[in-house]
């Protein structure tokens, strides 16, 4: 009698040990997916839960399991993916092919893009079938139209029960962004007419060179000038005006110089250089105003004044 029961209790407790869990726990709400986010409920069967009186040698598999599902989430929305497929038709496929079973609405992935499209495209997540990708415009969600992915671009997607929405920032900025440069590039600069009136209780003012404030000028604004020539001028935004020139000496080597433009307020710098046979031949200016200036062309070996042409050039504001 003792032996029979020996043995019974042995056979029982071989099968016990043999017994194993499948392992198909998944962290989504599908069919496979039984995990629950109240602690309490976990008590499906192994490895979806820990039933009360849970043999021992479950779990091993159990943690294994909850390893395994919490490893394959974190693949998914962590882009640990890079996409096969071709232009506009990609494909995802899992390290662990065996999941997911079924897309689930909420359900998250990302992935490296290894194609740009060029226009509408879907996405195929372990041969599950391909679907749709959508991006948010201004009228709602809409089907992509080309540039909104880029080779080695980090792309987040939520499938939401129909498509896949694109969730990351399009390369492109999408459609609505799109939408409003076709808009306004379309658009001429205005053209203004009439003559502008104060608000009640302004004053207006001549807005001149210098001026940075803003009230509202009511006459042209002054703009710097300019005049490219052999003797001419230009006129920065600071006031400061450059001047330059040619000029001939006399016989007697005079010289007389009248600026292309009288510098409004003084003279800063003035030169004047010989052009011809200048190793031997010196200039000097003499007298200098805001409207031009004297001077002398001469010999540097006889001291004597000599003619021909002198180039000038005059700084001031």
């Amino acid at each position: 009698m003792k032996i029979a029961l020996k043995s019974l209790l042995s056979g029982l407790m071989a099968l016990i040990l043999a017994i194993q869990p499948v392992m198909a726990a998944e962290l989504n709400n599908s069919s496979t997916g039984k995990w629950s986010e109240t602690d309490a409920s976990n008590t499906s069967p192994s490895p979806d839960g820990w039933p009360g009186g849970t043999y021992f040698n479950q779990v091993e598999p159990i943690g294994r399991s909850t390893m395994g599902a919490i490893k394959r989430f974190w693949d998914r929305i962590n882009c640990t993916q890079t996409s096969t497929g071709s232009a506009n038709a990609y494909v995802y496929t899992p390290t662990n092919s065996s999941y997911p079973t079924a897309l689930v609405s909420g359900e998250t992935y990302c992935f490296i893009a290894s194609f740009a499209n060029t226009g509408a495209a879907t996405i195929n997540v372990n041969s599950l079938g391909a679907k749709n990708i959508y991006y948010p415009g201004a009228s709602g969600l809409t089907a992509l139209t080309g540039g909104e992915i880029e080779i080695g671009q980090p792309v987040l997607i939520i499938y939401d029960g129909t498509q896949f929405d694109m969730i990351s920032a399009a390369a492109n900025g999408g459609p609505s962004i799109q939408a409003a440069l076709a808009l306004y590039a379309k658009l001429a600069s205005p053209t203004f007419t009439g003559t502008p009136s104060l608000p009640t209780g302004t004053t207006g003012v001549t807005q001149s060179l210098n001026t940075s404030n803003t009230t509202l000028a009511t006459t042209a604004f002054s703009n710097p000038g300019s005049l490219i020539s052999g003797s001419g001028y230009f006129e920065l935004p600071s006031g400061i005006i450059f001047q330059w020139g040619t000029s001939s000496a006399n016989g007697s080597g005079q010289i007389s110089v009248t600026f292309p433009l009288t510098f409004p307020n003084s003279v800063y710098s003035a030169t004047i250089t010989p052009w011809s046979n200048a190793t031997s031949r010196a200039a000097v200016i003499s007298s200098i105003n805001t409207g031009g200036f004297s001077g002398n062309q001469y010999n540097t070996n006889t001291t004597a004044g000599v003619s021909g042409t002198v180039g000038w050039m005059a700084i001031g504001n």
